[in-house]
Parts: C-alpha cells; structure tokens; sequence
C-alpha cells in the first residue's frame, strides 16, 4: 500500500478531530502538527511493511520493505524478528544462508533480485497479491490441512479399491446423500469395538476442546483479512469445525503418520460410506511436476513474512506432497507457491505435488469442503494460522 497525499491528509483530520473538541477550536503550532503527522506516519509505514509474523501480504507496501531489506530505511531487526519467527526453524535458517542481521539480509535480498531488483521484487508481489485476489476458496481454519505423507491415505478414500471411500457420487450409502441420516440407520453391533470407539472419540473431544477463545479469535481474524465466508459444509460432508477433527478419529494435529485401522466410529462411518457404490472415483497422481504460473491459489491471503522468508531461502521448489487439482488449484502449500512466485516471478516448475481429480461437475468450494471435511475424518484438523 502506497501512502498517497490523500491517506496524509486523512490521517492530519482525524487526528486533528481527535485532539480537538468540536466547539472549542485548539490552536495548534507547526511544530506539534508536524510532530503529530510524523506519528502517524511512522504507524501506518509500519502497518503495511511487515509488522509481525501473520501479517496480510496483500496489506504489504512492497517499496517499503524492500527499502527496508536493503538498508535505504530503518526497521531492518523489526523485519528480521518478524522473518525469524514466521516458523519455527526461521531464525536458524536466515543464519545460516547469512541473513542473520541487516547487512546478511541485504546481501542476500540482492543475490536472489539483484542490487538494483526493487521493481522486479514489487512486480512479482503485485503478481501474488493479484493472484490471490481471483481465488475461489475460503480462509485458512476452513482449508484441507494435509500434510506430505498423507498422499496415500487420501488416495485410498478417493478410489473404490482399498480399505476406505467416501461417498461422492450420486450412487449414495444408505440410499441418501445425508451424513446424519445415514448414521441414524448405522449402528455399532460389536460391543467391545463400541466401547474402543467412545474412548477414541472421547480423546478426539478432549483435544477438540483445546481449540481456546484465543484461536477463535485467530480465526476471526483470518476471516476479516480475507474477507471470505466461513466453510458451509453440505449433508455430505459435516464440517466439525476449525482446529477439530471429526469424532473417532485421532487428533494428529501436523504430526504423525495416518492410520487407517486406528480411526473408529463416526469418522470411520464417513470415510467407508462410498464402498461399493458407484460415482465415488477421485484420482491421485501422486508426485508429480507443476509449474508455479499454473498454480491456482484458494486463499485470498497468505502471510508476507513466510513468503517473504521462503523467497529467501529458495524453500518450496519442492512441494513435498502438497496437494493441487487437477485444475491447478492449489490445496494444500500456499507459501512454497508464494515464496517461489516472490522469489521467480513464476519461472519455476514445482516437484512433489500430488495431483486430485476434481469430480465432474464439483465447483471450487464443494471440493474444498470435501477434502477439508475428509481431512478431519482422517485425523488432520484444520490449521489457524
């Protein structure tokens, strides 16, 4: 974001209704008015460099940050504060490539865009920033939460042949497309795997009820920067809601290896709901090659400073078993996309990305849903920032 003459003068009026009543008129000197505008200005250039970690890439003033990254204006530790703790390894990666303080971080800011690439750096955040702009999905707490391994569980409820399959098509299990109704007709016989299905959809509860007033107002927050619709899941696809997963499966959280034997009860009920029927044929290509311009964001925002940090970095070429339509519509692996996007402009063919057949007929945000929803069924709740 620019800061144009309009957005001072606006900033000089409020501040000026601000300190002045509006029956007694205050005379005001030059130097206190300027000291006032100089306030203001200072707060509004921080709030749209990179004030923290979740801050918005599409609030970024890319000029200034890129000043700030080459020394041409002060805050160089505030941007290195805010890039060391965009993960939990960052601060030692920016180290080791040498962007450990100002001086590492310029050197490095002009390797990967050349010392005079401040309008290469500014077009390719337009470039991201326009991207997420088009994009068809919903904020992060709602998103599919896959993580690298899970490509050959996801595959397996996707598909007929193997142990799970969740229930697609118009052929339906139980003759009705309704989830809930469909478990009112599904009942437990075996009493002892009746009693190992209360315990594990107890443990799923207790971890569920972690999810604290602090991350609901994470999540409203990640819904106001991306001024989208919570996830309306429809009767075929119950939605537990973010950080949760659905009852009887093991709350995994990013950790962790799925396992299929190990999910009881009502989840295990949604993920076995397709077998036998027909319609229910999703296909996983699993690994394959993507180019970044091809790449299709669902988010309408991802975070500067871990953008910014993958850029740097050259982190995300590798997708590592992130997930993508068939439609280039990127599911899982935001960043890696906007840090290479940041980094190249786009000129970079990503590896390691699993392919999903999005169903014929099946709109953008019925995928998600679906995906998400199958998600928390095999354990991977949603992620708040």
């Amino acid at each position: 974001m620019r800061i144009t003459r309009s957005h001072i003068r606006r900033i000089i009026n409020e501040e000026l209704e601000r300190v002045q009543p509006v029956r007694r008129v205050k005379k005001i000197g030059a130097r206190e008015l300027r000291s006032m505008i100089l306030k203001e200005a200072r707060s509004v250039l921080v709030e749209h460099t990179i004030p923290d970690s979740n801050a918005d890439i599409n609030d970024m003033d890319a000029e200034a940050v890129w000043d700030i990254m080459v020394g041409e204006a002060e805050g160089a530790d505030e941007l290195l504060g805010a890039l060391g703790s965009a993960t939990g390894w960052a601060g030692g990666a920016l180290k080791k490539v040498g962007a450990g303080d100002g001086e590492g971080l310029k050197a490095v800011a002009e390797k990967v865009w050349g010392a005079d690439g401040k309008s290469k750096f500014v077009a390719n955040v337009a470039s991201i920033v326009s991207a997420l702009g088009s994009s068809e999905g919903y904020a992060k707490p709602d998103m599919p939460a896959f993580e690298g391994g899970d490509g050959p569980a996801v595959a397996d409820a996707l598909s007929e042949p193997g142990a799970i399959n969740i229930d697609i098509g118009a052929d339906h299990g139980g003759d009705t497309p309704d989830f809930e109704e469909y478990l009112e007709y599904e009942d437990i016989a075996d009493e002892e795997e009746a009693e190992a299905v209360k315990k594990s959809e107890k443990e799923s509860e207790e971890k569920n009820e972690s999810y604290t007033a602090q991350e609901s107002r994470v999540m409203k927050q990640w819904g106001k920067m991306a001024g989208l619709l919570e996830l309306k899941s429809d009767d075929r696809f119950p939605f537990v809601g973010p950080n949760k997963v659905m009852p009887g499966a093991p709350n995994l959280g990013d950790e962790g290896s799925i396992d299929i034997g190990a999910i009881k009860g009502t989840a295990k009920k949604f993920l076995t709901k397709g077998k036998g029927n027909k319609g229910d044929e999703a296909g996983v290509a699993m690994n394959q090659s993507l180019s970044n311009t091809a790449m299709k964001p669902t988010q309408t925002n991802v975070k500067a400073a871990k953008t910014l940090l993958f850029a740097l970095l050259n982190t995300g070429e590798d997708m590592e078993g992130a997930f993508a339509s068939s439609d280039g519509e990127i599911i899982d692996g935001h960043h890696r996309w906007s840090g290479q996007r940041l980094r190249t402009g786009g000129d970079v063919d990503h590896t390691g990305v699993h392919i999903i057949d999005k169903p014929s007929g099946m709109g953008t945000k019925e995928f998600l849903t679906m995906l998400t929803v199958l998600g928390t069924a095999l354990g991977r709740p949603t992620k708040l920032k």
